[in-house]
């Protein structure tokens, strides 16, 4: 009920359920989430957060959602490749002022050449049984707290960006 109640507030963009709280706490608690995914692929999570992130202010369950649909983008693609013991890795670093950049990063097959140019558009998915609404809800969620998404240029496997505002440089 809380997550639908979050997502309504996200489509009205309600701004009254945001908090400060810490990236490691947000990271900690959505990779919680994900752990018997995880585990069924055998995928290793490397998390590297830089030392005295400051505090994002942010809807937490909104932004949880944005890590678990990037993370699960990860399993999903390690599974389509029959990869086992495939890598994420997730960084959080200061993004100059103002902002902290979180990065997901995998060793799987990444975005198709042709179709990474359109990941961010409804219905585009290079998945069988995708909707297509997985990286549109990110971009949502995080274009409504004030920071931007985008898709990293990797040598294999996927690399997303996104950027959230600290508490001393929110919009609020």
């Amino acid at each position: 009920a809380q997550v639908v109640r979050s997502l309504r507030s996200l489509l009205s963009l309600d701004r009254g359920h945001r908090l400060a709280c810490s990236v490691e706490r947000l990271i900690r608690e959505a990779l919680a989430l994900c752990e018997p995914e995880l585990d069924q692929v055998d995928a290793r999570v490397r998390v590297a957060t830089a030392s005295r992130l400051p505090p994002v202010l942010v809807d937490s369950l909104q932004v949880e959602q944005t890590l678990l649909n990037l993370i699960r983008n990860s399993i999903d693609a390690f599974k389509s490749a029959h990869l086992r013991g495939g890598t994420i890795l997730i960084e959080a670093t200061s993004a100059g002022e103002g902002f902290v950049e979180i990065r997901v990063a995998d060793n799987g097959p990444g975005f198709p050449a042709d179709v990474s140019e359109n990941q961010f558009l409804p219905f585009s998915t290079t998945k069988a049984e995708g909707l297509g609404f997985g990286l549109v809800l990110c971009k949502t969620i995080v274009e409504a707290h004030g920071g931007r998404i985008w898709l990293g240029h990797a040598m294999r496997g996927a690399d997303v960006h996104f950027t959230l505002p600290t508490v001393d440089h929110s919009d609020e």
